[in-house]
Order: C-alpha cells, then structure tokens, then sequence
C-alpha cells in the first residue's frame, strides 16, 4: 500500500455529513470528511511507519494529516518537533546565553 493508494482510499470513505462537522468545528481546507473509526480501520493496516506518515502529511489533506499522526513513529515525531523548533528559535539549544540576557 502506497501513499497514493490510501489517499484514494480516504476519498471514497468521505461523507458531505463528515465535511460540514469539521468545517463547523474549525477545520479549514481541503477534507475527505473520513470518519475517525475508518481512519482507526486505515491505521491498523498502516501500522507505524514514520516515512509513509511523512508523505501522508504532505498531501495537505485534514483527513490524511491526522491519519500521518497515528502512523507516525512515536519517538521520530518528538525528534521532530525539536529539530523544528530549533530552527525556529535559531539557536542549538533553544536558551539564551548568559551574555544576550539583559
């Protein structure tokens, strides 16, 4: 199964209903409108698998961004999120040094 695939297959389990719940509870752009018990089914068939997360998460799709974090490696997604937040602040540790603080 490829990113592709479940990608096709989160298409064909959208729902109008689905869509217009989340629009109403603030999720903009693009959405299947997939139910949280068919992305549940889809997961389990996934497993965890930190790379096919990543280009689930690359769709910009809401359905598939929240189907990339219960695929996603547990520990990879908290590296992650350091690495990014490191390259946010621009420093290596995320602390001001003795000599920048007034």
């Amino acid at each position: 199964m490829n990113p592709d695939e479940v990608l096709a297959e989160l298409a064909s389990h959208g729902n109008e209903r689905y869509r217009k719940t989340f629009a109403r509870h603030g999720v903009r752009g693009p959405c299947f409108g997939v139910s949280h018990v068919d992305l549940g089914k889809l997961k389990k068939r996934i497993k965890t698998d930190h790379s096919f997360a990543l280009a689930l998460w690359k769709s910009r799709k809401h359905d598939a961004r929240i189907l990339a974090t219960m695929a996603a490696h547990r520990t990879k997604k908290a590296k992650s999120a350091r690495g990014s937040a490191r390259r946010v602040s621009g420093s290596s540790t995320g602390r001001a040094r003795t000599s920048d603080r007034s």
